[in-house]
């Protein structure tokens, strides 16, 4: 059957009724999940969500990147844990309406939803162009919005799901009309804005420029390499503008804090642990496969070049310099930029989708029915999974820290990430402890006399921190919280409580 754009278009009246309706059903399922208990499952905001948007809240207030629950600390001076794109507009929401749960989040779920809605449109050109039958694309459907990763990322307020919804939409954009200059140009913007978002996507950026060149003869030069040079120069002036007269300091300090990081490619070190137990191999024999990792997306990222090359009848060697492109853009990635990215299901998982759709279709309608019946089957799990989620016990309200009871005199409080959003939402004096985070965590080891700066420090009961010298000399309340007992280090003799 011919593909591509000169194929002839399915007419709408092919598309099933019921497949339109129980794809909407769906739709409108994962909406409300996502968007059901916003406010308090499983917490108000979870230790990524205040370690990421405290630096939004610093630009809020002081108008620039900077963490003013981490002041005293490395982060707190210049904050480059990630690209400013994302913290800048939160910070733009938070100074407009101030700190609450929609504030937080909404620049994470709205993008979600786009992106399901997204999906649902690619998946439609795909059927009308003859890529994918009928029923592989409801396979499709089904998969995409019940899809767990992108929901629980969806739910919290972190940048991936923005970064996402820049760099699919440009996809989406080469995919409709790879002949116009404008979508190249218009799509170079949003790979822009996505690295901007966060680093991780140079896995949008590496595949756009691999497929510049290929129609360089039918851009031109100019407009070829003018659209592989402008997201690198977006890049920069976010960089510029959010960081002003810290940028190179904020460049050292991503470079430093990612250099510690654990998930390049596979985690290698743990499965080396593993067989090595078995097979008597050192673990250090593995630091050599972690440019492997690239395999692990490099498949997946090939799903919707695997369906522009049949928009396009392509030659297979086309499908085939992509991935090498992608290996060396994981390498070049993993081993001297930030050492990520093989395990972001989310960004790997739409195009694996498309790459399973066109698969399926090419192998004839025996494939059809058992997808579908597997299909039903991981989305009854994954939105059981979604609905236990959702449901899990956690915050009641937002004021339950509340029966906390701290003294009048307590004025200056450091804690874990739980206590964040009740503390900085009501402005009142908070910093984050938190050894978690390579750098900032080594702030504390260091300088453990720094608690003596505070007035109360809330901790979880079993804190080794608790055993500190600084620490175990004070006064002590405890407090259960759903996470567990807290216990309140006072600097003082406990005083009279609060009414």
């Amino acid at each position: 059957m011919p593909v591509g754009p000169l194929a002839e278009l399915r007419p709408w009246r092919e598309l099933p009724r019921l497949a339109i309706a129980f794809t909407l059903a769906l739709l409108l399922l994962n909406s409300g999940l996502s968007w059901w208990r916003n406010e308090s499952a499983p917490s108000v905001a979870g230790y990524d969500e205040a370690m990421i948007n405290d630096a939004a809240i610093g630009v809020a207030r002081f108008g620039e990147l900077r963490a003013p629950s981490m002041e005293g600390t490395p982060l707190g001076k210049v904050y480059a844990l990630y690209m400013p794109g994302y913290l800048l507009l939160q910070g733009a929401l938070f100074h407009a309406f101030g700190l609450t749960p929609l504030t937080l989040r909404i620049t994470s779920k709205v993008p979600h939803l786009a992106i399901c809605a997204l999906g649902l449109v690619i998946l439609l050109m795909l059927w009308r162009r003859r890529v994918v039958s009928t029923r592989i694309g409801i396979v499709m459907a089904i998969l995409w919005l019940s899809d767990i990763a992108g929901f629980w990322i969806g739910r919290q307020a972190r940048p991936d799901p923005l970064e996402e919804l820049f760099g699919l939409t440009a996809c989406w954009l080469l995919l409709l009309a790879p002949e116009r200059p404008r979508s190249w140009w218009v799509a170079s913007v949003l790979m822009g804005f996505a690295l901007s978002t966060h680093a991780s996507a140079i896995v949008f950026w590496m595949p756009f420029v691999f497929l510049l060149w290929h129609f360089r003869a039918r851009l031109g030069w100019f407009a070829a390499i003018g659209c592989a040079v402008l997201p690198v120069l977006i890049l920069i002036a976010f960089w510029l503008g959010g960081h002003r007269g810290h940028s190179l300091e904020a460049l050292e300090q991503f470079r430093v804090l990612n250099s510690y990081r654990t998930d390049k490619g596979f985690d290698w070190g743990r499965w080396g642990a593993v067989i090595s137990s078995g097979f008597a191999v050192s673990r250090k024999n593995f630091a050599l496969l972690l440019p492997i990792g690239g395999l692990s997306y490099v498949v997946m990222m090939a799903g919707w070049v695997l369906a522009f090359t049949r928009f396009r009848q392509a030659r297979t060697n086309n499908w085939i310099a992509f991935a090498l492109v992608c290996s060396v853009a994981h390498v070049l990635c993993a081993q001297f930029v930030t050492g990520v990215y093989a395990q972001r299901v989310l960004l790997y998982y739409p195009f694996a989708l498309l790459a399973l759709g066109v698969a399926l279709t090419s192998l004839g309608r025996r494939w059809e029915i058992p997808a579908l019946a597997l299909a039903a089957v991981v989305a009854a799990g994954q939105f059981a999974a979604m609905y236990g989620y959702v449901t899990q016990g956690g915050d009641k309200s937002l004021d339950r820290f509340d029966a906390l009871h701290l003294p009048a005199d307590v004025h200056t409080v450091a804690s874990t990430t739980e206590l964040w959003f009740y503390f900085v939402s009501r402005g009142l004096p908070f910093r984050i402890i938190a050894q978690d985070r390579p750098t900032y965590g080594d702030y504390w080891l260091l300088h453990p006399e720094h608690f003596d700066n505070f007035d109360a420090v809330i901790l979880p009961a079993d804190d080794e921190m608790l055993r500190w010298p600084q620490l175990a000399n004070r006064p002590k309340h405890y407090f259960n919280d759903f996470t567990g007992p807290l216990v309140i280090c006072l600097r003082n003799p406990v005083p009279a409580t609060r009414d």
